[in-house]
């Protein structure tokens, strides 16, 4: 058996090994997060504080951990075939700006201010997958949003710096990134220091990659000046 056959031997059992566990967890963490959705129902019964406060955590905790699986299955897939994608021509600044929208009630929540900065020059064409590039634009707010203090902000920008390119940014004055971490978070299973295990695999960024990269576009992390983080990625424009 060749090293190259072993080699994607090994690759494909790993899948199937993670595939079959992230299948296998989801189905008790519905099971889970259905039952703590149904006691806290005001229906069901009363509930004192205390109650209250430990089956939102666990809610929470619910929740994050199924995020994670999706992490698991959604790079799984990925390793193992291209992902399926989707194209057509998008006017990116419309679209920005409608992905933006749905994350404006939980920064709210968080007391994050969460604006958009739009390049009023041009409303550039992109040929792209808009399931795919939502993705990418939900896991970098989420994270912004996730590592950002209350009472902090996030800035979405959109800039055309070339006739052939639109590049969009995630900018918050959250935690920031170390120097010698903004090109390990891009690799599978790499997570920077002020980021705890509890809170993530170290995929999402991963997968944020690939995506980008099947639209022959790149990504890119950088530290902003006075504090925070800035994602960067940037897409081809093309011509109607």
């Amino acid at each position: 058996m060749t090293t190259t056959k072993k080699t994607t031997d090994a690759s494909s059992e790993k899948t199937l090994v993670l595939t079959t566990i992230a299948h296998e967890m989801r189905n008790f963490v519905t099971l889970i997060g259905g039952s703590v959705r149904l006691l806290l129902r005001d229906d069901i019964g009363p509930l004192n504080a205390t109650q209250r406060k430990i089956l939102r955590e666990c809610q929470s905790s619910s929740e994050r951990l199924n995020n994670f699986i999706d992490e698991i299955v959604a790079l799984s897939r990925a390793s193992r075939v291209k992902l399926k994608t989707a194209f057509e021509n998008v006017y990116v600044t419309s679209f920005i700006r409608r992905v933006v929208r749905k994350f404006r009630g939980l920064a709210q929540e968080k007391d994050i201010a969460i604006r958009t900065r739009i390049a009023r020059t041009r409303n550039p064409l992109v040929r792209m997958d808009q399931d795919r590039i939502e993705q990418v634009m939900i896991n970098l707010l989420v994270n912004a949003i996730q590592y950002t203090e209350p009472g902090g902000r996030i800035e979405v920008r959109v800039t055309v710096p070339a006739d052939d390119l639109v590049e969009v940014r995630v900018e918050d004055n959250g935690r920031g990134l170390l120097p010698e971490e903004q090109e390990i978070i891009f690799q599978e299973y790499k997570v920077g220091n002020a980021v705890s295990r509890e809170n993530s695999m170290g995929l999402g960024l991963a997968i944020c990659k690939k995506i980008i990269d099947d639209h022959h576009g790149r990504i890119w992390a950088e530290t902003r000046n006075g504090g925070g983080s800035k994602f960067i990625f940037t897409l081809p424009v093309t011509t109607p």
